[in-house]
């Protein structure tokens, strides 16, 4: 099991740019309805600030194939993603995503709903193994406990999701050990490197 992730932001891309390439829901559920459920695992996120796909098993020659297929069935013009991420950097970003954590708006939870429906797309059309379901669904547990744990007007500093992430005790010690990496670098919790950013 490897995962990997291809896509732009507003951290990287312009909003006209991005504007061009946000695309409906309609057309991500016909693209999905394209590609053949044995033959692939992935999600694509698609709003008003990033394009994504986080896809399982995939080399990043076929994830940047996908990429082109889908700007190509929306009619867009040929754009590279500004980043692939891989293993464990792709797991990471997929808890900060999900946290709100990389949002423009810090510790946001529209993306959140935007990540459930995008995980229900795939799912309905049976393009989820084991291990995407898996990274997903945490994720949304993740998300779940935080909220949970902390129902104070104030957000959360980075000392306080810390203490949560502690708390839930998410770790990615059942996901196999990336490309590059040892079982032993697999044991930490994934989300302690989400403290990284600055809040």
């Amino acid at each position: 099991m490897s995962f990997i992730v291809v896509g732009m932001s507003h951290h990287q891309t312009p909003e006209a740019i991005r504007q061009q390439y946000a695309f409906s829901p309609a057309q991500i559920k016909n693209f999905l309805s394209t590609l053949r459920p044995k033959e692939h695992s992935l999600i694509i996120l698609s709003t008003c600030n990033r394009l994504e796909i986080y896809s399982e098993n995939l080399t990043t020659a076929q994830v940047r194939l996908l990429w082109e297929e889908l700007l190509k069935f929306c009619n867009c013009t040929h754009f590279n993603p500004t980043y692939i991420l891989w293993g464990r950097k792709c797991i990471e970003h997929t808890f900060r995503v999900a946290l709100g954590l990389d949002s423009r708006v810090l510790r946001e939870h529209q993306v959140l709903g935007q990540m459930r429906k995008a995980f229900r797309n795939s799912q309905e059309r049976h393009l989820l193994a084991q291990g995407m379901r898996k990274l997903f669904e945490r994720c949304f547990q993740m998300s779940k406990s935080i909220r949970t744990h902390h129902r104070s007007s104030t957000a959360p500093s980075a000392a306080t999701l810390l203490d949560l992430v502690k708390f839930t005790g998410f770790t990615v010690s059942s996901f196999p050990p990336q490309p590059g990496e040892s079982k032993r670098t697999t044991q930490r919790s994934v989300p302690l490197g989400l403290m990284s950013v600055t809040i």
